[in-house]
């Protein structure tokens, strides 16, 4: 049977979109990393930035669960975006393909909330909502204001 109805012309709508962003330190990572953490060999680079290789597979699986369903994964941070970028391409880390882009501390201003940094660097000023959403993880309560 023919269905009954009014004709809608199809109209182009942007998809909704799902952002994740996420703290680095104590957050992705399993300690404060710096200098020190991201120098020597790479096995040691992995270890001493985010652990053991049973908790870098778990941040892979839930990386690349999110991506998978379409949301764009994003770092904001308070520790420099070279070191982050350094620890995430490690050998047998390997966690930077999951992000688009990574703001650190060479780019924010150290007294502006990452809540700031968000909405102006990443969502583009785009309140979260219905159709735009937005997941912020940090280990710090101060961040979320």
């Amino acid at each position: 049977p023919k269905p009954v109805g009014a004709t809608l012309n199809a109209v182009s709508v942007d998809p909704p979109t799902a952002v994740a962003v996420f703290d680095f330190d104590l957050t992705l990572s399993s300690t404060n990393v710096g200098m020190f953490d991201v120098g020597g060999s790479e096995a040691a680079i992995a270890s001493r930035c985010f652990g053991t290789a049973a908790r870098i597979d778990m941040l892979r699986a839930m990386l690349q669960e999110l991506t998978s369903a379409g949301v764009t994964c994003h770092i904001v941070t308070r520790n420099s975006g070279s070191l982050v970028g350094k620890a995430l391409r490690a050998n047998g880390v390997h966690l930077e393909q999951y992000f688009s882009v990574v703001v650190g501390n060479e780019q924010i201003d150290g007294s502006t909330p990452k809540s700031t940094v968000i909405m102006e660097r990443i969502l583009h000023g785009n309140r979260p909502g219905v159709g735009n959403e937005l997941l912020f993880v940090d280990d710090g309560e101060s961040e979320m204001l």
